[in-house]
């Protein structure tokens, strides 16, 4: 018969012929249904205890009342399943507490425990370390306790793998917690817990001065509000962490600047220049020899003085200090000050750059110590005596060629050539002169090649260009470029159909060359010019 059949069968029996076939069924589902119809105690007591299917003898537990045997059932079955479903089915609390301590199955004594009320019963248990017991139980357990001596009790056990934290924000009576904080045989982890919910100014003042342990100490100070405590511990205590934790609650800007002082870690020093206010205590700070830069630096942010921020920037290298000292800097003459002195070039720089007063403008090109904030400067300047003044009398040629650059006084640009040293400089100075006169004088006496062929470049005066040939007394440079000058200036006319007669009088010069000259380079140059003019 199909096991469907038989359940069907078995469902339509009375109850003691359906007992009477229970021994002689193999079948687990069909003896499972027999059970859920059965109610007879003598024969369900037979069934939990001697089923060979757990769930059969877990149907059977469910609907037994015998408080003891389904606590033997609990202590005694060979599967746990089955002992859970006996401890969640008993009642009696003797009996529960008798399997949570004796039972040999972890789901068993937590599904005892779950069932038992007396809170004493489980912190004694759980306090006693005797059963293994999964972590989350521990969380669900101290939900269902509130008898804050109670949980004071489980704290004092010093379990470490007890939800601590959980049971101190449980407790919110005072002196519990002041029992806890102040109990030195309590690990150091759950009196810090309580510390940080005890408002006692009193306990907190005496943990924060005699308590052993550095981080009970600093979370004592953390609510501590006496600042002649706070005060005392940041001038005296030996731990700097410690220290660190007062002044960052300390307001007198008096004992601050002390401790800035006398302190023997920086990190100290820094927390108590950012607690300090006043400038003018600040500005004491920025003038002690004995405290270093980084402090220094942090105490110079904290000032808004503009005269001061301006003597102090001149003097510092740290980019990221001085560009943000230079952010509260506005003043015209003080941004000028700083172009003109700054040690460091960026800071110069960064200040010209917030200048927009001209005459201050000119200032920084004459003065500034650093050559490319001077250049910068220069190449701002229209005025041509100013221009003139820098770049007769400054000593460097960058900053030199940059305002001669801009200068288009011919009288000025004489002057820089005769009397510049530099031939970059002069070489600019010729490249914006067009009198012929002059620049012929520049060919004769220039000291140097460069300098002189330019001068040449730019004279089209066929004279004076015959004379640079004709009074050289062999092919040097510049009597080539004079040559190849001519030639250029002929091709430009006839290019741009000029006069005939001007230019048969400017080909005459080439037939004036090629036979006053006795060079033979020269001579080739000017007969290879004819041939092709002629072509």
């Amino acid at each position: 018969m199909k096991i469907k059949s038989k359940v069907q069968y078995v469902l339509e029996l009375s109850s003691k012929e359906i007992q009477s076939i229970y021994s002689f069924e193999t079948e687990s589902l069909v003896r499972l249904q027999i059970v859920k119809k059965v109610n007879d105690k003598r024969f369900l007591k037979k069934v939990a205890l001697e089923d060979k299917d757990y769930k059969v003898r877990i149907e059977a537990v469910n609907k037994l009342e015998d408080q003891k045997l389904i606590e033997k059932i609990a202590l005694k079955d060979r599967n746990y399943k089955v002992g859970i479903a006996a401890a969640k089915r008993l009642t009696d609390q003797d009996r529960l507490q008798n399997i949570a301590l004796n039972t040999i199955y972890v789901d068993v004594r937590v599904a005892a425990l779950n069932n038992i009320t007396s809170e004493e019963f489980l912190i004694e248990y759980i306090i006693a370390e005797r059963h293994y017991l999964p972590p989350i139980f521990y969380e669900v357990l101290i939900d269902r306790i509130n008898n804050e001596e109670m949980l004071y009790k489980i704290l004092k056990a010093n379990v470490w793998y007890f939800p601590n934290s959980k049971i101190i924000n449980k407790i919110n009576n005072e002196s519990i917690l002041e029992k806890l904080a102040l109990d030195k045989t309590i690990e150091c982890g759950i009196r810090e817990l309580a510390i940080k919910k005890i408002h006692n100014q009193y306990v907190l003042k005496k943990i924060a001065l005699t308590e052993k342990f550095q981080q009970l100490r600093i979370s004592a100070i953390e609510d501590l509000e006496d600042e002649n405590t706070l005060i005392y511990i940041a001038q005296n205590d030996e731990d700097s962490f410690v220290r660190a934790a007062a002044i960052s609650k300390i307001t007198n800007n008096d004992i601050l600047f002390e401790i800035v002082l006398t302190d023997t870690v920086d990190n100290n020093k820094i927390n108590a220049v950012k607690r300090i206010t006043d400038e003018i205590i600040l500005k004491k700070i920025i003038q002690q020899s004995n405290i270093n830069n980084s402090i220094k630096n942090i105490a110079i942010l904290k000032i808004n003085d503009e005269h001061f921020l301006a003597d102090y920037v001149v003097n510092i290298i740290e980019e990221h200090i001085f560009n943000k000292i230079l952010e509260k800097i506005n003043d015209q003459e003080l941004l000028e000050k700083i172009a003109i002195n700054a040690a460091s070039y960026i800071c110069a720089y960064n200040a010209f750059k917030k200048i927009t007063d001209l005459k201050a403008v000119h200032r920084v090109a004459r003065k500034s110590i650093h050559i490319p904030v001077r250049k910068d400067a220069v190449s701002l300047i229209k005025d041509e005596e100013v221009l003139f003044e820098i770049a007769t009398k400054d000593d460097n040629s960058l900053v030199r060629k940059e305002a001669v650059a801009n200068i288009t006084n011919e009288r000025f640009l004489r002057e820089i050539v005769a009397k510049d040293i530099n031939t970059s400089v002069r070489y600019i100075a010729v490249e914006k002169i067009t009198d012929s006169d002059v620049l012929e004088r520049i060919v004769f006496c220039d000291n140097a090649e460069a300098v002189r062929k330019k001068a040449i470049e730019k004279i089209t005066n066929f004279d004076v260009l015959y004379n640079c040939i004709t009074n050289f007394d062999e092919p040097t440079e510049e009597v080539i470029a004079a040559l190849e000058r001519i030639t250029d200036l002929i091709e430009n006319d006839i290019n741009t159909n000029s006069d005939e007669e001007i230019i048969q009088k400017h080909i005459n010069y080439i037939y004036n060359i090629n036979i006053d000259v006795t060079d033979w380079y020269i001579k080739a140059i000017c007969s290879d010019f004819l041939k092709n003019i002629k072509k």
